[in-house]
């Protein structure tokens, strides 16, 4: 399980949204469950296979960090 503090809670929900189409993507082996309380997006991963769930840890990560940066600097890349 993995959370991620936002400032404003518009922030976890924007990022919730964004997260939503890869998590749906993946289902099957690795279970990705997103939760938003206030300003705080909880991830939680469940698998039987150790590998996958690495796999499926390392990919989400890169794109919880591109929707990080996203989410906290709007606007078109400089």
């Amino acid at each position: 399980k993995l959370t991620v503090l936002f400032r404003p809670p518009l922030e976890a929900h924007m990022a919730h949204r964004a997260l939503i189409p890869d998590a749906q993507r993946d289902q099957g082996v690795v279970r990705e469950e997103h939760r938003v309380n206030g300003s705080a997006l909880a991830i939680r991963w469940t698998a039987e296979d150790l590998v996958l769930f690495r796999i499926s840890i390392s990919s989400s990560h890169d794109q919880l960090s591109l929707v990080i940066q996203n989410v906290q600097r709007p606007g078109p890349p400089p």
